[in-house]
C-alpha cells in the first residue's frame, strides 16, 4: 500500500470518525458516501448522508477486492443514518437494490454554480485563444477520470468517426486508452490537460 493511500485510509476510516464522535452537532451531514465510516461514530438519529453513486457495486472491475471491501465498509456506516440524500433517481434505485435501506431517501440533484452558464462570444473567443482551439473544428469535452464506468473507449471510437471533431480531455488517460488513440490515428485530434486552473 502506498503512503498517500495509507494516509487517506487512516484519515477517513479512523481519525475522522474518532474526532467526529466527540464533535457531533444537532444534525450531522456526511456530504459524501466515501466518508461513510463517520456513520459508525455519529448518532444515527441525528445523521443524514449524501450518496453520489454506488459504482463499485454496479460496474465490474472498477476497483480491486480491497477497494471494494473498503467501499462496502463505508457504505455500511452510511446505512446507519436516519435519512439519505441521493443525487439522482438512479442512485436511489441502487441504494434500494443493494441494501433495501428502510429510512427516507430524498433525491436532491447536484447544484450548478452560475459560472457554468452560457458564455458570451467574447469569453468563448478568449478561451479559444488561450488553449489554441481552431474555429473550423467542433470540440468534445470530457472532464474526469478514465475509469471503466466513464466509457472513454467509446468516446474515442465515436471521435474516430467524426473527422471535423477534436476531443479535449481533462484528467488524463490510462495506457490502454493511449494505445487505442494511436491505433485509431487520433493523436493529433486529442488535447489532454491533466489539470486546469
Amino acid at each position: 500500500m502506498n503512503l498517500p493511500l495509507l494516509k487517506d485510509v487512516m484519515s477517513k476510516d479512523l481519525f475522522y470518525p474518532l474526532y467526529a464522535k466527540w464533535r457531533q452537532g444537532e444534525i450531522n451531514h456526511i456530504v459524501d458516501h466515501s466518508y461513510g465510516a463517520l456513520g459508525y461514530a455519529l448518532d444515527p438519529e441525528r445523521t443524514v448522508v449524501t450518496c453520489h453513486d454506488l459504482n463499485p457495486l454496479e460496474v465490474r472491475g472498477q476497483s480491486s477486492w480491497l477497494g471494494r471491501e473498503r467501499f462496502l465498509f463505508n457504505v455500511r456506516g452510511m446505512l446507519r443514518a436516519r435519512a439519505m440524500i441521493a443525487v439522482s433517481e438512479s442512485t436511489k434505485r441502487c441504494i434500494l437494490k443493494h441494501f433495501g435501506y428502510k429510512g427516507p431517501i430524498y433525491v436532491i440533484y447536484s447544484g450548478i454554480d452560475e459560472r457554468f452558464g452560457k458564455m458570451n462570444d467574447a469569453k468563448i473567443d478568449e478561451i479559444k485563444r488561450k488553449f489554441k482551439l481552431e474555429n473550423h473544428y467542433r470540440y468534445l469535452l470530457h472532464v474526469g477520470k478514465s475509469i471503466p464506468s466513464k466509457n472513454v473507449e467509446l468516446i474515442l471510437k465515436v471521435l474516430a468517426r467524426l473527422p471535423d471533431c477534436r476531443l479535449i480531455k481533462v484528467g488524463g488517460f490510462f495506457e490502454k486508452q493511449w494505445l487505442l488513440i494511436k491505433k485509431l490515428n487520433l493523436t493529433d485530434r486529442v488535447l489532454v490537460f491533466e489539470h486546469l486552473n
